[in-house]
């Protein structure tokens, strides 16, 4: 059937689209500009908005740490110090982030499992949790490294909260606390300011930390395993549960009136008004 004057018909594989015209005939100049307006220039535009929105995922992906504290960026250093109250780093990392830490046994532990002796660093790393006097931050990055290597604390022992943390979102900045089972206990705050407790014989404060301790033991059971970094809702505080079988959250709404709110508010004010009594050490992060 013949084509009318003006219509485009397919041809042979000669023509890289298969199309040829008829009349009236167009120059190939035009025929190849048609071509790019056509396909090449929202393929081009297709290719750039792509690119654009991974770029903004991954950029959102690597702050979401950052938005889930404060719409502000961290002080120098807070945000490493801030990661540092939930002892969730690997014995491998807290080593070589802390290389003036002159102990023998946790070296000789990872090297040990460095070289697949997995039987002797389990047995260096139980010597070294029998040490009296352990920090439990301390414990609980032996737990790490413990589990990793397949050894598991008894069931009664995972499910008890040697740690508590608290991440409370502000207007304008956010604060941390973290109390430990030892006595110790760090107030951050993510525009810099950091109060570092020592155990002083302050009943008072003792008391409050304690307090803490079980009221975040009290949730443990409903908290979810795992470290969870993502953005903190508003009217959430951020209940970060540490134990020897792992990290625990549970997002405490305000509006639930939980014990663990009066308990942390009260510890966060009584160390507000302490200022630089003896025990206390307010610190710059570097």
């Amino acid at each position: 059937m013949p084509h009318k004057a003006g219509a485009w018909k397919p041809v042979s594989s000669r023509f890289p689209l298969g199309l040829v015209g008829s009349e009236p005939r167009e120059s190939i100049g035009a025929i190849l500009w048609s071509i790019v307006v056509r396909y090449l220039l929202p393929a081009v535009g297709l290719v750039i908005i792509i690119v654009v929105c991974l770029g903004l995922f991954y950029r959102n992906r690597a702050r979401d740490r950052v938005s889930a504290i404060a719409p502000i960026e961290a002080s120098p250093g807070m945000d490493r110090l801030w990661e540092l109250l939930f002892a969730d780093q690997s014995l491998s990392e807290f080593l070589s982030e802390q290389p003036a830490v002159a102990w023998p046994e946790l070296r000789e532990a990872l090297e040990a499992g460095r070289q697949g002796k997995s039987q002797d660093a389990i047995a260096t790393l139980k010597k070294a949790l029998a040490e009296p006097n352990l920090e439990t931050r301390l414990a609980l990055l032996i737990w790490n490294s413990l589990r990793e290597l397949g050894v598991s604390p008894s069931p009664g022992e995972a499910e008890v909260a040697q740690g508590v943390g608290v991440e409370i979102p502000l207007e304008g900045d956010a604060v941390a606390l973290a109390v430990y089972r030892d006595g110790r206990a760090r107030l951050f705050s993510w525009r810099g300011n950091a109060l570092l407790w020592e155990p002083t014989g302050d009943t008072r404060i003792t008391a409050l930390l304690n307090q803490v301790l079980a009221d975040g033991q009290a949730l443990v059971l409903a908290a979810q395993p795992g470290r969870k970094c993502t953005p903190i809702p508003d009217g959430i505080q951020r209940v970060t549960l540490l134990t020897f079988g792992g990290i625990r959250t549970f997002d405490a709404r305000k509006s639930d009136t939980l014990p663990i709110h009066a308990s942390v508010t009260d510890l966060i004010g009584a160390f507000t008004a302490i200022g630089n009594r003896p025990g206390t050490k307010s610190v710059q992060p570097k």
